[in-house]
């Protein structure tokens, strides 16, 4: 039985539909039918596809089902990695790349629901997501906050942690602004991060398993720089979620 509240809410969205009919999230196309997630017949199913390719649970990268043991894939087994587990919604390719780059530089907040369902599916398929005590995203520096005032790594984590019910605690700052991480090959990406993240004023981590949020992972210096500030301030475990991760050689583009 419908509540009077519950019943104005529905007549109200249909009459919004009516005059503004809903539009497909990826391709901006009417949705005929509409779906719960906002997607047409068209994209949803490559967008499924994509979200279902296997990511190395040690650095995110897309690989072939059991290509990788306790050690890693082929390309993260023989580096050191803070991170302690990884996950990611799909890698980097064009479908969804569409979606966030609209979502962060079109202004299409309406997208943001779908963005953190699909990151919380991720989380809590994760055999460490029992282990979460905090979720940190990502810092900015204000500069950067300046030029785009959306955050999308801040705004991913708040999602996150309603849907997974734990805190999100913003205790990493960017002390240093530093040039943007496209186009920079990995050495320089790491060296321009480098000292670049902080913990705040007054926060403690005793023995403290966290996760870090971002939207992207390329090579994964920045995830990996923040990790080092939580470890060295006391926390015992860091783990890392975001939504797309690049492969090899693959940088992300600007459109």
């Amino acid at each position: 039985m419908y509540t009077l509240q519950s019943l104005l809410r529905r007549i109200s969205t249909g009459l919004i539909d009516l005059v503004y009919p809903p539009t497909c999230l990826a391709c901006g196309e009417p949705e005929i039918p509409c779906s719960p997630k906002h997607l047409c017949a068209s994209c949803e199913p490559p967008l499924r596809k994509a979200r279902a390719v296997p990511g190395c649970s040690r650095c995110g990268m897309a690989i072939a089902p059991y290509a990788e043991n306790a050690t890693g894939c082929w390309h993260c087994h023989d580096k050191k990695i803070r991170i302690s587990g990884m996950v990611r919604v799909a890698p980097y390719e064009a479908n969804i790349a569409h979606i966030l780059h609209s979502y962060k530089y079109r202004g299409r907040e309406e997208i943001e629901p779908l963005l953190c369902d699909w990151l919380a599916e991720a989380v809590l398929e994760a055999t460490w997501v029992n282990e979460i005590e905090a979720i940190v995203s990502v810092p900015t520096h204000w500069l950067h906050r300046v030029r785009r005032p959306l955050h999308a790594a801040r705004q991913l984590a708040d999602g996150l942690a309603v849907r997974c019910n734990r805190p999100h605690a913003p205790i990493l700052q960017r002390i240093r602004a530093g040039r943007h991480q496209v186009n920079l090959p990995e050495i320089e990406r790491r060296k321009n991060v480098k000292n670049a993240f902080a913990l705040r004023d007054g926060v403690t981590l005793n023995d403290a398993k966290v996760l870090i949020v971002d939207d992207v992972r390329t090579t994964g210096a920045t995830m990996e720089e923040c990790a080092n500030v939580l470890l060295k301030a006391g926390a015992k475990r860091v783990y890392g979620a975001v939504l797309l991760k690049a492969q090899v050689g693959e940088d992300v583009p600007t459109f």
